[in-house]
Order: structure tokens, then sequence, then C-alpha cells
């Protein structure tokens, strides 16, 4: 996503981890970059936790009864959403 969408590693790491892990986590991985992120790459960040379903609450819909490949793909389909979006938003 990082070489299609022209993003910095960091704001693709946490898109992309945003898949797996919850909105709280996925900042997590990218902490040592934090502070030496523009805005933009901050609101993309943001975006992408809003935009992606955590791995706890993905088994929680499963367990409900939702199609887990549904999930999954719509999951998975947000990450370079999330990125486009916050480019949109704040260039």
């Amino acid at each position: 996503m990082q070489w299609t969408l022209g993003t910095s590693g960091a704001e693709t790491l946490s898109c992309s981890a945003n898949i797996f892990v919850g909105q709280t986590e996925a900042p997590l991985l990218v902490r040592p970059f934090l502070d030496k992120m523009t805005l933009s790459e901050l609101l993309t960040i943001m975006v992408g936790g809003f935009a992606t379903i955590a791995g706890g609450v993905l088994a929680g819909y499963i367990r409900l009864g939702i199609d887990a490949g549904h999930l999954i793909a719509a999951s998975v389909m947000s990450a370079p959403a999330a990125l486009v979006i916050g480019k949109i938003i704040f260039p």
C-alpha cells in the first residue's frame, strides 16, 4: 500500500495492523515515530482505526452468526480505503 498510495511507512503499517488488532493497539506499533508525524499522517492513522474491526469485536460478530468471510473481506478492503479518505480530508 505504501508504494501504490504514496503514504509513509508508519501510517501504512498502522493501517495494515488495524485489520488484526484494535484501534488502540495499532498506533503502538509506530509509537517511536508518532512525535515526528505530520498532522495528515496522524489523521490517517485515526481514520484507519475507525474504518476497521478489531479482532475481539470480529469474534463477537462471528458468534452472532454473521459470515466471517464477509467481515474479514470488509476489514481488509477498509484499510486502503481509510488511507485514501485520510489523504483526501487532510492532504
